[in-house]
């Protein structure tokens, strides 16, 4: 979807940093639950990215700033589908200067 034309002369530095967050175990983890996650927090970042960067580089630069969360480190008990979609974002984060 294209962005509004007032937008897109003024994107300079989009942040990322929607997200959801639910407390799951391993061997609870719903499907419903896994994939929301996923589609919030690491395909939500892709989307805001693949928006943004054509926009920037027609600016002649800028920056994107994707908020990921220390789960994707340092998963704690509780955080089975949380922690991997953010560990997704900080996977994907570098991809998106190139």
């Amino acid at each position: 979807m294209p962005w509004p034309r007032p937008l897109r002369e003024a994107v300079s530095t989009p942040v990322n940093a929607a997200g959801v967050v639910a407390a799951d175990e391993p061997s609870e983890v719903e499907d419903a639950t896994w994939e929301r996650m996923l589609a919030v927090n690491l395909t939500g970042t892709m989307r805001m990215c693949r928006g943004a960067i054509p926009l920037l580089r027609a600016a002649g630069g800028g920056s994107i700033v994707n908020v990921a969360s220390v789960a994707a480190f340092n998963a704690t008990p509780g955080s089975a589908s949380y922690a991997p979609s953010k560990a997704g974002v900080v996977a994907y984060t570098p991809e998106g200067s190139r």
